[in-house]
């Protein structure tokens, strides 16, 4: 049998670097089924996706060569656009999808409201890429990180696609969370640029996956006895026409690591971005006892995007011009990882590496926009220790996650958001 997908002694090495990012001797997906692919940030996978679809080496070029063939075709000599019948790519970061506004006129048109891509939450605009990618007839279907920053109902969702999909197409998923019930036909691991055929369970041992399941929404942690340094109170929220938030209070005291979770398109970034004068919205904010404007100054708001915080030429350049460490991360970051050229980080690295930048800088509140994105379990288990670390110290963090069981057990308040309501759990 001819395989959907095969990739024989693939050698891949990015202007600057001085090894190889892919090394594959050989990699083989015959017929349909859910391959999950995982590993180590930096380890290649989203570049062996993009590799599969076409984009490597003709929108991004390097020096690659090897045998590569998806359906038959090569996407080495053959641009992207002579695989699109063949092959759908879902990209790690989904607004940077390049028909993203093209494709919420073609929802509008369909029955749902027309709303500017620019004014969708970041899960929104992953649910509409998803949507157009699955939609898609493409016999193969790579799917970067799908999971992030999706709510439970799209979860549910895709993973039933998944279901129903598997005896029809080649799916190659990448991604470091498995919600309850999706079970992939094949697992491998790609680590220091070559992929192994490995069992699911051995990916969970390593701690590269891990499931996502419905928590009990309860904190674990015990609040601090400390009167609040933060006080927000009659929270209203728009985008738009629509309204977020109607009422609803914040308080945090030193210490304090509250999380707040809520479906897509909720308000969560909204209001994080609106706490630091970087959105509109109405409300009284208290800082230590005095009404302030703002939070600026006094917050440190770490987005979504990476690349929103990584615009020095390196992490470490930019850290440089914000005034330089006040803080020693503890574990330290991984080596070398904040001396690299910024552009040349995955984005499980880029996000450690912006996440280090915040406790480096050990403001007194960090507001944390959905941290998780592309971690691996050593990345995760480093910024777990950084959270807890910062927050023992007296720092406070307001986190913002659709995962709320993986930091449960240092939580000290719960919120959520949800029909425009700011609810303590």
């Amino acid at each position: 049998m001819t395989p959907l997908v095969e990739v024989r002694d693939l050698v891949l090495q990015w202007p600057g670097r001085n090894t190889p990012t892919l090394k594959i001797d050989e990699f083989r997906l015959e017929g349909p089924g859910v391959a999950l692919i995982s590993g180590p940030a930096g380890s290649g996978k989203s570049t062996l996706l993009r590799v599969l679809a076409g984009l490597v080496p003709h929108l991004f070029p390097t020096k690659v060569s090897g045998r590569v063939r998806v359906q038959g075709l090569d996407p080495l000599r053959q641009p992207p656009r002579a695989l699109r019948r063949a092959v759908a790519l879902l990209l790690q970061h989904p607004e940077t999808q390049l028909a993203a506004y093209l494709w919420a006129r073609e929802v509008a048109d369909n029955g749902a409201p027309q709303v500017p891509v620019h004014r969708l939450s970041r899960g929104e605009v992953q649910r509409l890429a998803l949507q157009q990618v699955l939609a898609t007839p493409a016999p193969v279907v790579l799917l970067d990180e799908p999971f992030a920053n999706l709510d439970g109902e799209a979860t549910a969702y895709l993973t039933r696609w998944l279901h129903e999909h598997r005896h029809r197409r080649r799916i190659l998923l990448v991604s470091h969370t498995l919600p309850a019930g999706c079970a992939p036909d094949a697992a491998f691991l790609l680590d220091q640029g070559d992929v192994q055929a490995v069992s699911l369970e051995h990916l969970q041992a390593l701690g590269q996956v891990r499931r996502a399941g419905d928590a009990a929404l309860r904190p674990g942690a015990r609040r601090p006895d400390r009167a609040p340094t933060l006080e927000a109170t009659g929270l209203r929220l728009r985008r738009g026409d629509r309204i977020l938030l109607q009422a609803g209070d914040l308080h945090l005291a030193p210490g304090d690591l509250a999380l707040i979770t809520g479906p897509n398109g909720a308000g969560k970034t909204t209001l994080l971005h609106w706490l630091v004068g970087l959105g509109p919205g109405a409300g009284e904010i208290r800082w230590q006892g005095r009404r302030v404007s703002t939070l600026r100054g006094a917050a440190l708001l770490v987005p979504q995007q990476p690349a929103r915080v990584l615009w020095g030429e390196t992490p470490e350049a930019t850290l440089r011009w914000l005034g330089g460490p006040r803080h020693r991360l503890e574990p330290p970051v991984p080596p070398g990882l904040f001396r690299r050229p910024s552009g040349h980080l995955s984005g499980g690295e880029a996000q450690i590496a912006a996440l280090a930048l915040g406790f480096s800088l050990a403001p007194p509140l960090l507001l944390l926009d959905e941290p998780t994105h592309a971690l691996d379990a050593a990345n995760l288990d480093r910024f777990r220790r950084w959270l807890h670390d910062y927050t023992r110290q007296g720092g406070m963090a307001l986190l913002s996650t659709h995962h709320p069981a993986l930091f449960q057990d240092l939580a000290t308040r719960i919120y959520h958001l949800k029909e425009a309501h700011l609810a303590v759990a």
